[in-house]
């Protein structure tokens, strides 16, 4: 789809806007004269008029021609000279028309897993880790504590790499999801301590640019702590989500969990039946 449009009148709406907020020497804020407005800003302008009236602009013409996009429409080839009217294109990749046979009767098997009281005290585990507390301690890192530090990669030469650089970094030290040579690096360790680590990823690591590689880091520590977490009773649910009792903690969590399971056997329903409406009209 080519679209040829005149613009003027559209710039000047665009320098209108800007003109409610342009500031030049020897003009309050806001009463620059409009020809002014377009001299000294035509980037800005011309810049807004492409970002904001050019999808709307293509748009219009989409529902104009009636068509029905899968995705918005692409616009390109853009010709934009002052004075001149615009050009550009529109690619449209548009919804085929289906005309679906055979689609009465389609099979469908609701299979519903019951909410049971593990689920249940499953999600009330992650809580309790979610609303864990650390408290600090005055003494070298060992396994089972909480490493708080900073880090940023370093380069072959030593260097600093900036934009891989973390704050706040929990790392906690005797648990199976820590890397090795993180953990043993760090075991010992003393808040105020900067220490340089070479730590080499295995293979299967679920970070692929990781995976397999050996990287160097600079680590500052900032705190040893000891992972705390709530008992599990009505103290737990006042404080942490404003409820009268863990009861009423439980019922909530099994309601959420009962809710997702409607959710998951719709949406399997409906797959079991596009996937068979597929099957009946290849």
């Amino acid at each position: 789809m080519n679209l040829n449009v005149r613009v003027e009148a559209r710039l000047d709406e665009v320098a209108r806007q800007l003109q409610r907020r342009a500031s030049l020497p020897g003009f309050r804020p806001g009463r620059v004269p409009l020809d002014l407005v377009r001299h000294h800003f035509a980037d800005r302008v011309e810049q807004e008029f492409i970002e904001s009236f050019v999808p709307r602009i293509a748009g219009e013409a989409v529902d104009r021609a009636r068509l029905n996009p899968a995705i918005p429409p692409l616009v390109r080839n853009l010709r934009f000279t002052p004075g001149q009217p615009l050009a550009f294109e529109v690619a449209v990749d548009v919804r085929p028309e289906i005309e679906a046979r055979d689609y009465k009767r389609l099979p469908a098997r609701r299979r519903a897993h019951v909410v049971d009281e593990a689920a249940v005290e499953r999600v009330l585990g992650q809580m309790r880790e979610e609303s864990a507390v650390f408290a600090d301690l005055d003494r070298p890192a060992q396994r089972g504590d909480v490493v708080l530090l900073d880090s940023v990669r370093l380069d072959a030469a030593g260097r600093k790499l900036a934009s891989t650089r973390l704050k706040g970094r929990r790392i906690p030290l005797g648990t199976p999801d820590v890397v090795p040579d993180l953990e043993n690096g760090l075991l010992g360790a003393e808040a105020g301590q900067e220490r340089t680590l070479e730590i080499r990823y295995p293979a299967d690591y679920a970070a692929q640019e990781l995976a397999g590689q050996t990287v160097r880091y600079m680590v500052r520590i900032r705190k040893i702590q000891e992972k705390k977490l709530r008992d599990l009773d009505d103290t737990f649910a006042r404080e942490v989500f404003r409820l009268e009792s863990l009861e009423e903690l439980r019922s909530r969590v099994r309601l959420s969990l009962e809710g997702e399971e409607r959710v998951r056997i719709q949406r399997e329903v409906e797959g079991a039946i596009a996937d068979e409406l597929i099957r009946r009209n290849p």
